[in-house]
């Protein structure tokens, strides 16, 4: 057992619950204006391991399920400028590695490929155990430079970065 990262689920392979699950994100536009978005997460598996720094996750995010409140916005979003959703209709993430950074708080490496351009990322991580029949809940955030994934349409109107929060719940049960 390793210390100083509880809480998690038991080991085993979870698959994380699409209906349960997102992707949040918060960008500045013009500077003074915080546009956010939500993008649903079609599917993943997360592999917690007895020792849990060897644990692992996979996700695949739906692209054209990009929300704002603008169904103009939204439109230009998921346009080839953008994310050019017709030629990569998911993005997805894999993870690299997991260092704890304290009691339910990790750190997870992993490379996200966006328009099929694949970056670094690393997440800030935080769990819990589930409840509603939830085997477990994890939260992450992470600041991403959409510059490294080839989005560098609108400078000095969009900002670089942009700030995306992922919340997984596992379904309850393992499944491997």
């Amino acid at each position: 057992m390793t210390t100083g990262i509880r809480p998690a689920p038991a080991a085993g392979t979870y698959r994380i619950d699409p209906t349960r699950s997102a992707v949040t994100f918060a960008v500045k536009e013009l500077g003074l204006m915080t546009v956010r978005g939500h993008l649903p997460v079609h599917a993943g598996t997360v592999v917690v391991a007895e020792n849990q720094l060897r644990s692992s996750v996979t996700a695949t995010i739906d692209a054209n399920g990009i929300r704002t409140g603008n169904a103009r916005r939204d439109k230009d979003l998921r346009a080839p400028k953008f994310l050019d959703i017709d030629a990569h209709p998911v993005m997805t993430f894999e993870s690299t590695g997991l260092a704890g950074r304290g009691t339910g708080s990790w750190e997870l490496s992993g490379t996200l490929t966006v328009r099929g351009t694949a970056a670094p990322v690393v997440l800030a991580v935080t769990g819990a155990p589930g409840s509603d029949g939830a085997a477990g809940v994890l939260r992450g955030t992470a600041r991403i430079d959409r510059y490294a994934y080839g989005v560098t349409v609108a400078k000095g109107i969009i900002a670089r970065w942009v700030d995306v929060t992922v919340e997984i719940v596992l379904s309850p049960g393992s499944v491997g």
